[in-house]
């Protein structure tokens, strides 16, 4: 749907003047983001007039709200971002319990012009809404909008049905948004999100020091000219959003929405993941002992979890994201923090069997935990007929003659696998000891760690 339902309005000079969707698309991209790096800002931003007037026959609109709309006798000219706003009979429903009649105008006046501007700018914006959630009560529900860009989240609200509700409503936007790490914003200097309860809105923002601040007043959308406004601020907020993607995060999930895996479902939460498996765990006894030890710190560098067996979910912590190393200094910090991990794991009599960088995660800082333990096992048990094609498998658990039995060396092979690309000849060679086809000569775990460790100390010690 484009903003106007015809091809052209009377110019200035009483001639016609063509509307074309460029013409539009020019002038909405037209956002100086660098003066818009406070929330105060932000909210004079958000408020502003759009960049082309929208013009109308109805002198009460022109005469009320100037900024946003010239008188015009075209009839053949209306704005249709705004119909929904002037011609709707906008009756919300008190029942806190009943939020499907309210979401219908929230979605006129907030969703739909996210989604027209978003069209008019060839934006890569999906929407979608809280799914009837069967998740144990202990795990947060997942916000009521959601909106995300080239598949990263950027802005939330939470909704509530009763007018009384919009404290809970503001509360859980509160709860939600402080709880993210830091490295999800990527280079984003804001998220957005809102509030709203009945006929009650209001928009935030999120800052980088985790900080919520209110970008607009308390809209009430009984009232005209507030409908009018609501209207303006989504769209100016999906503007700012046109200047986003060069700052999105790499290497995370999409917030909030659930992702199809091999083994089941997982999806991305403010602080946590939350997987649910589709069949049971390999080992599960195993599986949980492990992570028990992680809780007790037997384990470093490794991801917690509460494991529910009944329901067959994870809620794993904390949240970080895939990064490849890009250079040896990178690679050895991140092999040092993945060897501390197996270093704990081996001692106790188990193995990993799936070690390699998609099951690793960057927290920052040079900081790197081990993650995905559901394949997990015992040291020396078979491993499993599913897990034989796996593609970092060493050769010779595949091997008939080994009755495919795996132990830590096959582990540490997964681990010199991880080694690709490099230039430094010291990590070259424990690449090839950790590959040798002589499983007993392989480095262990402590070993490994042992040998990057001195490493790292002479790398720092020649800068």
């Amino acid at each position: 749907m484009y903003w106007f339902n015809c091809q052209q309005i009377l110019g200035s000079d009483k001639k016609s003047v063509k509307i074309f969707p460029g013409y539009m698309r020019e002038k909405l991209r037209d956002v100086d983001m660098s003066a818009l790096t406070t929330h105060k800002q932000l909210e004079a931003f958000i408020s502003s007039p759009l960049p082309i007037k929208c013009p109308t026959d109805i002198k009460r609109l022109s005469d009320e709200c100037p900024e946003y709309f010239e008188h015009s006798e075209d009839k053949f000219v209306e704005a249709n971002v705004f119909e929904n706003a002037l011609k709707r009979r906008f009756t919300f429903c008190d029942d806190g319990r009943a939020n499907i009649p309210n979401i219908l105008w929230w979605d006129m006046l907030i969703r739909t012009p996210i989604e027209d501007t978003a069209s008019i700018l060839k934006m890569p914006v999906k929407v979608g809404r809280n799914e009837t959630d069967a998740t144990p009560s202990i795990y947060a529900k997942h916000p009521n909008f959601l909106l995300w860009l080239n598949d990263v989240f950027v802005m939330t609200g939470e909704e509530r049905g009763s007018t009384g509700e919009f404290g809970l409503a503001k509360e859980a936007v509160l709860s939600k948004m402080e709880r993210m790490h830091l490295s999800m914003f990527g280079q984003m200097p804001f998220l957005f999100t809102y509030a709203a309860a009945n006929s009650l809105v209001q928009f935030f923002v999120i800052d980088r020091t985790l900080n919520v601040y209110p970008i607009s007043q308390l809209l009430d959308l009984k009232i005209l000219q507030n409908r009018i406004r609501c209207v303006v601020s989504a769209i100016n907020i999906c503007r700012i959003l046109n200047h986003y993607p060069p700052l999105l995060p790499r290497g995370f999930l999409p917030m909030y929405k659930k992702m199809t895996r091999d083994n089941g479902t997982v999806t991305l939460y403010e602080d946590y993941f939350l997987k649910k498996l589709s069949h049971d765990l390999y080992d599960s006894e195993a599986v949980m002992a492990i992570y028990e030890a992680i809780g007790r710190k037997q384990i470093q560098c490794a991801v917690r979890c509460h494991y529910d067996r009944q329901k067959q979910t994870l809620k794993l912590r904390p949240v970080g994201f895939t990064k490849l190393p890009s250079n040896d200094s990178e690679l050895i910090v991140a092999l040092i923090c993945v060897a501390r991990a197996l270093v704990g794991l081996h001692a106790l009599g188990y193995v990993h069997r799936d070690v390699c960088w998609p099951n690793i995660l960057c927290l920052g800082d040079d900081a790197y935990i081990l993650a995905d333990f559901e394949n997990a096992g015992r040291d020396g048990d078979r491993m499993p007929d599913d897990l034989l094609e796996s593609r970092v498998l060493d050769p010779l658990v595949k091997s008939e003659a080994s009755g495919h039995v795996y132990r830590s060396c096959h582990d540490m092979y997964q681990f010199g696998e991880l080694i690709a690309d490099t230039n430094d000849p010291s990590l070259k060679q424990l690449q090839i000891n950790l590959k040798s086809v002589n499983a007993e000569e392989r480095y262990t775990a402590a070993g490994s760690l042992s040998f990057l460790s001195n490493l790292h100390q002479n790398c720092k010690m020649i800068v």
